[in-house]
């Protein structure tokens, strides 16, 4: 009987394992964004708050230096740790997502990868089915529409630019 292990250390070992792992990583979405995974194939019609919770009630967009008190004032459920006091860097924004038990879900993301705040868009509470149009600008994902365009009871059906 050899004593050889299961097992061999070769340079043609540690190819074939580097090749299936790169296989087996690239044919999963571990820990990929929801947004993310579907601006990459379908950017003009999104419902961003359904992407976390299918029975959104409401979302809002949260901007750089909107303070967590006047995100927690729009959101309830606060207070919203994920927001500093003074508000978010001018480097990430986010979308604050409430369930139907009234809980919320704050998703940040970098400008450099989703742009939620290059247009006018008002801390408001839009609708849990909010639709959104995105555009790719070198890269990032830039919000350029978000309909109905106003926080619930505006009654304005106008763009983010």
């Amino acid at each position: 009987m050899s004593c050889h292990p299961f097992i061999r250390s070769t340079p043609e070992f540690l190819v074939i394992t580097l090749l299936a792992a790169a296989v087996g990583v690239s044919a999963c979405d571990f820990g990929r964004d929801p947004l993310l995974k579907i601006l990459d194939t379908h950017p003009h019609d999104v419902a961003p708050a359904t992407l976390y919770d299918s029975e959104a009630t409401g979302m809002a967009v949260i901007c750089p230096y909107q303070s967590r008190a006047a995100v927690d004032e729009v959101l309830g459920d606060g207070p919203h740790k994920d927001i500093p006091e003074t508000g978010l860097l001018e480097d990430s924004n986010a979308l604050g997502i409430v369930k139907p038990s009234g809980r919320t879900i704050i998703k940040r993301f970098a400008r450099s990868k989703v742009d939620l705040c290059a247009g006018t868009v008002e801390l408001g509470l839009y609708p849990g089915d909010a639709r959104a149009t995105f555009e790719d600008r070198d890269g990032t994902f830039t919000l350029v529409s978000l309909t109905p365009a106003g926080p619930e009871g505006a009654g304005s059906d106008s763009a983010a630019q």
